[in-house]
């Protein structure tokens, strides 16, 4: 086979197809005429070990570019060789041009053929970049490792065929089995516990719903799998029985694994650590795992929950709840600090009503799911710091904040406004309004800057979009670019702000007189329907104060009598007080007691003398007469409350906590 060394100078070329040598000869234009230096170069790529000739079929392509990376520019591309390793290895390329300010790579070029494993450039043992010395005879050596894959009964796994959601499953199951399949602590076992690392990996896949089912086929040592779109995968024979010529003559204590964990649980003889998410231990072998006090010790670490290690092991797990490592080399701290996840009680790095439910298990039968319960996925010291999201201990209000949080129901459903002190958009804080509390604006006229412009405000409105407008003045907004660059817009005298954002009230003449006032109106958007949430009224500052403007946010009058307040039901809940709050902005909030585990949420309206709720999630509707200070039940016009019977007659009375 005939080998130059040739100048490809387009920038068209795609190494994914890479043409033969030879084919290349004939189409390429200009061929170096740069001689520094001529060499000969030897190839020999080996296999598994340094003493064998790897003879299947490979087809190999070194090439390089002027003080590039191969790939990141086309022009100036060099094919230096190309061969087969089924038809010679090594391979010796004679009287070859040295460009000693070009970069060379090894590119594999072959198909994948594969039947459970391939073989691939081991980079790990060689160097991927080719770098020529002053020799006149060069030698480069490749190395080969033997890839393990999952064999798909369908080779053609497509979006438009599956979808996206089974694609990405597939890329995950896919990633954790070959993860642990090509690891060293996986390949120096031997074929029995391989088998049991895999059994163990596909049992977690399965648990966690990630797969189907798996099966195992003794006689054939074939372990099978089914995706959730249907498609099964397999772990082939070879990936169990296969000889690592590279790892024969390593030592378990050699080929250590190591994982980083938190830890969960302090117990009198052994510490339960949970590992990180992603590591192949957390699947192979458990989300817990436990470590001898004595490696502490052994170590002078003093363990603390939530505390983030480094474990460094050999020869695998005790096959019991949790598994336990058999021989821990060494224990690194990586972090002292629990780095809490407020609200994650299982401990699974996420916040989901699985948290609502453990909190209120752990509460309710604490036997089984509390801190020393029995069932393996009990409540864990971290979980109970995780949990208790208020503060003041782990209670059922911990579950109703976590439930509401998921839900989208802030604790202040209220619109707040922030009154801008100096300029927006470079960091700044705002300040928040309080009701009948006049501010003081940093507006000035005389000033070049935006403190020039207006009176900047930023709105944050949980329920509703807002819109500002007055009669007095008009809007401005500010377009940041960079480098305190923008542009001032002018908006009218009308603004949508929508739920969060800012905007500047801009006086309609900069000469005010001494009793200058002016009023921005606020309202919600409630699906089409005009709710008003408030007015800023816009006066002169006092005489010797730092700025021109005063802004005091009034709330609109004619609240009724039941917003803003926490009405308690006259007899007992379930386990504990039967509360239901009313928020000024139209929504609610109750719970049946301090022992359920739900919480109702809707809006309400009052009807002449009636409040009358409705439920979001259940569209169930409830009517309760206004009497005074008490709120009387009409069980005729009622749905039940969820869980909970009320009778009619009975009352709701305003609660000491009310605001």
């Amino acid at each position: 086979m005939k080998k130059k060394i040739l100048a490809f100078l387009t920038a068209a070329m795609c190494f994914a197809g890479v043409m033969p040598v030879n084919a290349i000869a004939e189409t390429a234009d200009v061929i170096s005429q740069e001689t520094e230096k001529k060499a000969s170069l030897t190839v020999t790529v080996y296999n598994e070990d340094e003493g064998g000739l790897y003879t299947d079929e490979l087809d190999i392509t070194i090439c390089g570019s002027s003080n590039v990376n191969i790939g990141s520019q086309m022009d100036g591309t060099v094919m230096l060789c190309g061969f087969d390793t089924s038809e010679s290895n090594p391979f010796v390329l004679e009287d070859f041009e040295i460009h000693q300010d070009y970069r060379y790579n090894v590119i594999d070029i072959s198909s994948n053929n594969f039947d459970g494993y391939d073989y691939v450039m081991d980079y790990d043992r060689f160097d991927k970049e080719l770098v020529f010395t002053d020799a006149t005879d060069q030698k480069y050596d490749i190395y080969m490792k033997k890839q393990y894959y999952i064999v798909h009964s369908d080779t053609s796994i497509t979006k438009d065929k599956y979808g996206e959601e089974a694609i990405k499953n597939i890329n995950e199951v896919d990633w954790l089995l070959r993860d642990l399949i090509n690891s060293d602590t996986f390949k120096v076992r031997d074929m029995a516990k391989r088998q049991y690392l895999a059994k163990s990996m596909l049992m977690s896949l399965c648990e966690f719903k990630m797969i189907a089912d798996w099966s195992f086929d003794e006689a054939e040592n074939v372990m099978s799998f089914t995706y959730n779109c249907g498609i099964t995968g397999q772990l082939r024979p070879a990936i169990f029985e296969d000889e690592h010529k590279q790892l024969e003559n390593v030592k378990l204590e050699d080929a250590a694994g190591v994982v980083r964990a938190a830890i969960l649980e302090i117990r009198d003889h052994e510490v339960i650590i949970k590992p990180v998410r992603g590591s192949w231990e957390s699947w192979a072998v458990g989300s817990k795992l436990a470590l001898s006090t004595g490696d502490f010790n052994n170590s002078n670490i003093t363990p603390t929950l939530g505390m983030k290690l480094e474990i460094t092991y050999n020869k695998g797990f005790l096959e019991n709840s949790p598994a336990e490592f058999e021989n821990v080399l060494k224990i690194k701290v990586l972090s002292e600090d629990a780095g809490l996840i407020k609200g994650d009680a299982n401990c699974d790095e996420d916040v989901d009503m699985s948290d609502v439910v453990l909190i209120m298990q752990a509460l309710a039968n604490p036997n089984k799911y509390g801190e020393s319960g029995t069932t393996l996925n009990h409540l864990t010291g971290l979980g109970k710091l995780n949990g208790d999201v208020n503060g003041d201990g782990l209670t059922v209000g911990d579950a109703q904040a976590i439930q509401k949080k998921l839900l989208g129901i802030s604790d202040s459903e209220e619109m707040t406004v922030k009154l801008n002190t100096v300029i927006p958009q470079s960091g700044t804080e705002y300040v928040e309004l309080k009701p009948n509390e006049p501010m003081i604006s940093s507006y000035d006229v005389s000033l070049s800057s935006l403190n020039g412009v207006g009176v900047w405000l930023e709105f944050d409105s949980p329920s509703y979009p807002v819109t500002v407008s007055t009669e007095n003045g008009k809007f401005k907004t500010f377009t940041y670019k960079s480098g305190g660059i923008g542009f001032i817009n002018d908006v009218g005298s009308s603004y949508n702000v929508g739920q969060n954002g800012s905007v500047s009230f801009v006086p309609e003449t900069v000469s005010l007189p001494e009793d200058y006032k002016a009023e921005v109106k606020i309202t919600g958007d409630d699906n089409g329907k005009n709710i008003d949430l408030g007015t800023l009224i816009i006066k002169m500052s006092e005489k010797n104060t730092d700025g021109l403007l005063t802004v005091t946010l009034k709330k609109p009058e004619g609240v009724s009598a039941v917003a803003g307040k926490k009405f308690v039901f006259e007899k007992e809940g379930f386990g504990g007080d039967f509360l239901i709050t009313f928020n000024k902005d139209g929504s609610f909030l109750y719970s049946t007691g301090d022992l359920s585990s739900y919480i109702g949420s809707g809006t309400w309206e009052i009807k002449d003398d009636t409040v009358v709720m409705t439920e979001n999630t259940s569209d169930k509707v409830q009517h309760l007469k206004i009497q005074g200070n008490d709120l009387i039940y009409i069980a005729d016009k009622s749905d039940s409350f969820y869980g909970f019977k009320v009778n009619d007659g009975e009352k709701f009375t305003v609660s000491e906590k009310s605001e």
